[in-house]
């Protein structure tokens, strides 16, 4: 059980770690980022930093109505929600995100991200297959 925390610790801390950029980085399939955008996720990013999720949300969602299809922007929403605690809208978001992209290190990284929220869940069962789904990619 103690190893099992500890791999989930490592793995919010990595998912976390990863995504701490001043602007969303770009995937392979995803559309170019808007100067706007990347603004508001530098702001969203310093909101999260200091705990303020309502209002990291806020931006996040407002780049989202910029540039719905990027899939940098629905896995920080995913990790805003899941350090707050709403661990099924973490998973939705993130789930979303990989359904927008191809890029293998952010689904990755999502993969992570959905295992640790099942985890918090008590959904043993999915976030195992969350876990090795991270292996897949």
């Amino acid at each position: 059980m103690l190893q099992r925390v500890f791999f989930f610790s490592v793995i919010l801390s990595a998912v976390l770690g990863g995504c701490v950029t001043p602007a969303p980085e770009k995937s392979s399939d995803a559309e170019p980022v808007a100067p706007v955008v990347a603004a508001l996720v530098t702001d969203a990013q310093a909101s999260r930093k200091s705990k303020n999720y309502q209002q990291a949300s806020a931006q996040l969602e407002r780049a989202l109505r910029i540039e719905p299809a990027n899939p940098v922007l629905w896995q920080e929403l995913a990790i805003v929600h899941m350090e707050q605690g709403s661990f099924e809208q973490a998973v939705q978001f993130a789930s979303k995100s990989n359904s927008l992209t191809r890029d293998r290190v952010l689904k990755k990284k999502n993969w992570q991200l959905m295992a640790y929220a099942y985890n918090q869940l008590g959904d043993k069962e999915r976030a195992e297959e969350a876990e090795r789904k991270t292996q897949q990619e």
